[in-house]
């Protein structure tokens, strides 16, 4: 009497039955609810970020680009496309002293590390202005005057010394018709961080890159430049990242390594005077503004619903624990 008073389904079978029953379906439905949401949402929104990729290096070879500087304009709007990348390569000097400087030749540019290469055909364009980048950026191509697109030789190489994948450009440079030299290309420079509002950019070293400066001044016949100051001839350079991008992508300072020099727009520089250490080489962080406090509020909602999830497991498995144990003392007071 006191069974049926205080759990009156304990006292007929059918209920039982269907209790049992009832408790084994929200067992198995709870716990596949709560193994997907934990696989599915709660570990990758609570995992740590991806580990920043291996870096680049950039190089230039070819004497007739010796007192250039050189802006690298990165521009990525999404983490599953490839980044626009212009180089862009100047002189301070006024075009009469280039001139009388520098000479017709062959130049080359190398990029090295990691297979992390141009994905398409890259071009050239030489100019007598300097806003070839600019209107690059912004696509007003139709501005530029004199536009000279230069074809391209691509060799791919292998460094000796660190087996790293290298693709270098070579072609004939008029520097003294086209004192400006910029050339386009898109690379796959990106790679997953946390999740799909998240990932790195990888941009390249532009100075003291001894494997892309090897791979370049070979390229142009001169192996043995590489062990000096002439296979570098480039004095000083800059990435600058999504300076004409006003989608949602967005650079996170903080979280890149190292921090920018500049926040808005986004800049490493290197080379030339007292910054002669330091590379240009960057794991950049892009993510949709306000990511981090986004993916905390996504995974607090499926943590709770997982939390739910689960001690609706706990309390159908207790539910069914209590019917088996009722049954089998039914049992042992029947025999």
């Amino acid at each position: 009497m006191h069974h049926a008073t205080s759990d009156g389904y304990q006292g007929n079978p059918s209920l039982r039955r269907r209790k049992l029953a009832f408790d084994a379906a929200v067992l198995v439905i709870s716990g596949i609810a709560v193994v997907l949401i934990s696989a599915l949402r709660i570990f990758p929104l609570s995992a740590p970020p991806v580990t920043a990729p291996n870096g680049l290096e950039l190089a230039w070879a070819g004497q007739q680009l010796r007192g250039y500087s050189e802006t690298v304009y990165i521009t990525a709007s999404s983490c599953s496309a490839p980044a626009q990348v212009i180089l862009d390569l100047y002189t301070k000097n006024t075009p009469g002293s280039v001139r009388r400087t520098k000479n017709p030749g062959k130049v080359a540019f190398a990029i090295t590390g990691g297979g992390l290469i141009p994905s398409h055909r890259a071009t050239a364009w030489g100019s007598p202005h300097f806003d070839v980048a600019s209107a690059l950026l912004y696509k007003t191509r139709s501005g530029l005057v004199r536009q000279a697109k230069l074809k391209l030789k691509k060799i791919q190489h292998v460094g000796a010394d660190r087996q790293r994948l290298s693709q270098v450009f070579t072609f004939h440079w008029n520097s003294i018709t086209y004192p400006h030299l910029t050339v386009t290309f898109d690379a796959n420079w990106l790679s997953k961080r946390t999740t799909d509002d998240s990932c790195w950019l990888n941009a390249p070293g532009l100075v003291n890159g001894l494997d892309a400066s090897s791979v370049a001044n070979r390229a142009i016949g001169r192996p043995k430049w590489s062990r000096s100051s002439r296979g570098q001839p480039i004095q000083g350079a800059s990435n600058i990242v999504n300076v004409a991008e006003s989608g949602h992508f967005q650079v996170n300072p903080a979280a890149s390594i190292p921090t920018p020099i500049q926040r808005s727009p986004a800049i490493w520089r290197c080379g030339g005077g007292g910054s002669a250490d330091v590379t240009c080489q960057a794991a950049v962080v892009l993510e949709s503004p306000g990511a981090d406090s986004g993916r905390s509020r996504v995974l607090a909602i499926w943590s709770m619903l997982g939390g739910i999830g689960l001690a609706a497991f706990g309390t159908a498995l207790v539910g069914m624990c209590r019917t088996l144990v009722v049954d089998r003392q039914r049992l042992k007071q029947r025999q």
